[in-house]
Order: C-alpha cells, then sequence, then structure tokens
C-alpha cells in the first residue's frame, strides 16, 4: 500500500470510530436520565351538594326558590291538599289555640295547594333562615310591616297588595275564606331561584348516626286544650294521624320544640290576642326518628339563622329526610308532650 493510501485509510478509521464512540455516548446519555418527579394528575372530586330542606344528595340544576306556603290547620279546612308533599313542615300556634302550617316545597311541586291563609309574626324567624318565597292570603297591617322590615320575600293573595292573581283562585267546594287555592308547581316554573345553592334549614347527619334509643312509637303534642296533632310509627315513619290532609303525612323525623309564647300586639276580628312564638334563645326538645327518640336543647341565634339541636352537650344533627317541626308552648305556656313506646 502506498502511503497515500495508507494515510487515507487510517483517516477513516479514526472517523468510523469516532462516529462509533459518539452513537455509544448519546445512548448512554439518554439510559441515564432520571424518571419524571412530577406527580400525576388526579381526577377531580366534584363537591357533593345536598337538598337544603331534606339534606338528599342532588345532581339536577335548581330551578326555582325554596316556597313556603302558608296553610289552614282547623277542621274548616278539611280536606288540605298538598301537605303530603312538603319537604318540611312547621306547625305553630295561632289565635284561639289553633294551629297553622308552614309548608316548605323544594323537592316537589304539586300542582295545586291551600287552602292559603295568612301570616303571623312567628314565621319571620320560620322562613328567614332560608331565605324561601312565601306564599300566604295575607297578613293583619301590623304583621305585613314586620315581614316587610324584615325584607321577607312575600307573595300574597292580590287583595293583599300584590301582583299574584294568575296564581291564586277561589274554588266553589268550600266556603270563604278556606276556599283560596294556589297553582304551586305553575308558580315554581315561572319562578327563578335566589341562589343557586341555598343555606340547608339544618345541620343534617349524612353519616345516619341516629343517636335514639328509648322507645317512641305515639306521639301527642298539645298546643292548647282544643289542639292536639298525633303521630304513631308506622312503616318506618312517623304518620299523622289528625283527620286533616288527602293523605297523611308521613315523617322520617319529627321535632318537638319547647317554646314560650308572647303576645303579637292585636287582636284577630273574634278578639282573640294574637300570641307570637319566641323562637329565638334556647329551650328543650325532643327528636323522634326510627320509632326511637332522644332528649336535647335548642339554640337560634337570632331570627336569621337556623335551629341548632344539642343532646347531653353534643350537636345533634337532624337525620336525612322530611321533617315535621312542632313550635309546641311550654306547660306553663298551656303545651303539652306525650310519648309512649
Amino acid at each position: 500500500m502506498t502511503p497515500r493510501r495508507r494515510l487515507t485509510a487510517v483517516a477513516l478509521i479514526v472517523v468510523v470510530s469516532a462516529g462509533l464512540l459518539s452513537a455509544c455516548g448519546g445512548s448512554k446519555e439518554k439510559a441515564s436520565e432520571p424518571a419524571s418527579t412530577e406527580p400525576s394528575a388526579s381526577p377531580t372530586v366534584a363537591t357533593p351538594v345536598y337538598a337544603p330542606l331534606t339534606g338528599v344528595e342532588v345532581t339536577a340544576e335548581r330551578k326555582h326558590p325554596v316556597i313556603v306556603v302558608k296553610m289552614d290547620n282547623t277542621p274548616a279546612s278539611r280536606p288540605q291538599v298538598g301537605v303530603d308533599k312538603a319537604d318540611v313542615v312547621v306547625e305553630e300556634l295561632v289565635e284561639g289555640g289553633l294551629t297553622r302550617l308552614a309548608l316548605f316545597f323544594d323537592s316537589s311541586m304539586p300542582a295545586e295547594v291551600g287552602p292559603v291563609r295568612s301570616l303571623r309574626a312567628t314565621d319571620i324567624g320560620v322562613v328567614k333562615p332560608i331565605k324561601a318565597t312565601v306564599v300566604a292570603s295575607g297578613a293583619a297591617w301590623v304583621t305585613l310591616r314586620r315581614l316587610q322590615a324584615a325584607k321577607v320575600d312575600l307573595w300574597l293573595d292580590p287583595g293583599a297588595g300584590t301582583a299574584g292573581a294568575k296564581h291564586f283562585y277561589r274554588v266553589t267546594t268550600r266556603s270563604s275564606p278556606y276556599n283560596l287555592m294556589f297553582a304551586l308547581a305553575k308558580f315554581a316554573k315561572e319562578t327563578k331561584p335566589h341562589t343557586a345553592h341555598p343555606r340547608p334549614l339544618f345541620t343534617f347527619d349524612h353519616d345516619q348516626e341516629w343517636a335514639g334509643t328509648k322507645p317512641a312509637s305515639k306521639i301527642d303534642v298539645g298546643f292548647s286544650y282544643g289542639r292536639h296533632t298525633l303521630w304513631a310509627f308506622r312503616g318506618g315513619a312517623y304518620v299523622n294521624t289528625n283527620p286533616n290532609s288527602v293523605t297523611p303525612y308521613r315523617a322520617d323525623t319529627v321535632i318537638v320544640v319547647r317554646v314560650r309564647e308572647g303576645d303579637a300586639g292585636y287582636t284577630d276580628p273574634a278578639g282573640n290576642p294574637v300570641p307570637e312564638t319566641v323562637l329565638t334563645g334556647s329551650g328543650p326538645m325532643v327528636m323522634f326518628h326510627n320509632g326511637t327518640m332522644v332528649k336535647g336543647q335548642w339554640f337560634k341565634d337570632g331570627r336569621d339563622n337556623p335551629l341548632q339541636f344539642k343532646a347531653n352537650g353534643v350537636d345533634l344533627k337532624v337525620p336525612v329526610g322530611r321533617t315535621w317541626v312542632e313550635l309546641a308552648p311550654m306547660k306553663n305556656f298551656g303545651g303539652s308532650l306525650r310519648v309512649t313506646g
């Protein structure tokens, strides 16, 4: 081999060797790259949304506000329409030892409810915690001014000064004033919600840790000598046995809140003083669920805040489901409570 050819061959060997070394070095560098230390993205878990009156988890978008309807609760109002569809019912003392109902609707909106009757000052503390839209026939002037000052969202019969004509109507099968009915489903369809997520009316027990141990199969709640509300535990629920509604109300939970009664400052047309339930502060209570009961205390820090409950110094949550609240006077105000196992 001539010197020129030998030099060319050597150069070729050097070039090939450099290429091989470069390729090997690249493979070695790639193999030694550290693994990524960034955490892998985890799936987003949606926060549960619960119905404000029952504590049941919901997924549907809210299309209407919580609506409260005031309903008569006397023999003249029978048969009551729509009571059995309410998520929550609050029963309160009115003049003459009688009671009136505040029906809370959200999960179900029956086509018709009634007979619709007037508001009382007690209702301010009942409806303000959930900022409900309130349907009623009207109110005494002194009460109406207090309701308006408290900024309660009112929808009243046209004769009471608001434009509700297309939803209120009177039927000929009942005597006045017990013949005023309300087209609730139509009203709900046409009324926008105040907020997408209303504050719950109670603190609900989503873990189903009910603390009741003492049997309670029958409940007799006395508001006055002439008015007692009766309950019997049947088929897993407390059934109202008073002959009022078309279909008896089935409550998952009954809460008897013992209260003091004040004077609303006026009388009804028959001359009876109108009472006003003192629904702030604290007092004794009994909660009934699943055929058992728990005694404790209720607390309410102002009219705008919801009722809270404790038993033996520990928070007592309301079981998920439908609830009937009895604002029953304490014994020295004419009320009573009898329970049998």
